[in-house]
């Protein structure tokens, strides 16, 4: 398959919006991608997402039917469940937005990826935080840009006087109804878009 190298495409498509939610482990980040999914999907926004993963993941135990397709050299693998599909392609370094993004079914308007951040995405970032005095810490690893954070969240704004974060940036419970529902209005109105 060719891939597209072009910034802001995706196999001659633009990119959907693009929001990552970032933060270290146990940070709240996958609660906060599945409540804002949800927001958007009420909104009805089409919506996918990515996940990136710190770990291994394989498609299947070594010697096994589905892993011996990679061991024999196929470039990828589609395993076909009873009611799912998975893309595994064996890749010589870590992939990133443009990699996933010739993936993206056509139409969807937003993507909500959870894990680190990609300067080619063009996205505005959901930072989760243990607590607040960990922001710092996050914005360094996780390579986010402070002028690209569009709300704070995760575990730290559930927590008693979290009302706000260093620099003004707004605190959202993303476990609650209402703060999810501020967090999808932030989001959107973050990439110009009205909530209909």
């Amino acid at each position: 398959m060719a891939q597209d190298t072009d910034h802001g495409k995706a196999a001659g498509q633009a990119l959907p919006r693009i929001v990552t939610v970032a933060g270290l482990k146990k940070s709240g980040k996958t609660t906060v991608a599945a409540a804002l999914i949800r927001e958007l999907r009420a909104r009805g926004r089409r919506v996918g997402s990515v996940k990136t993963i710190h770990h291994p993941l394989s498609l299947d135990t070594p010697g096994a039917d589905t892993r011996r397709h990679a061991e024999a050299g196929a470039e990828f693998t589609v395993a076909l469940l009873d009611d799912e599909l998975a893309y595994f392609e064996p890749r010589a370094s870590r992939p990133g937005l443009h990699d996933a993004a010739r993936l993206f079914a056509p139409g969807v308007d937003w993507i909500v990826w959870e894990g680190m951040s990609d300067p080619g995405a063009g996205a505005g970032h959901v930072v989760c935080l243990r607590e607040m005095a960990e922001l710092e810490q996050t914005l360094t690893e996780r390579r986010v840009d402070r002028r690209w954070i569009i709300a704070i969240s995760g575990v730290a704004a559930g927590q008693p006087g979290a009302a706000g974060a260093p620099g003004g940036l707004k605190v959202l419970d993303a476990t609650q109804e209402a703060g999810a529902a501020e967090l999808a209005d932030l989001v959107v109105r973050w990439f110009g878009e009205a909530r209909p």
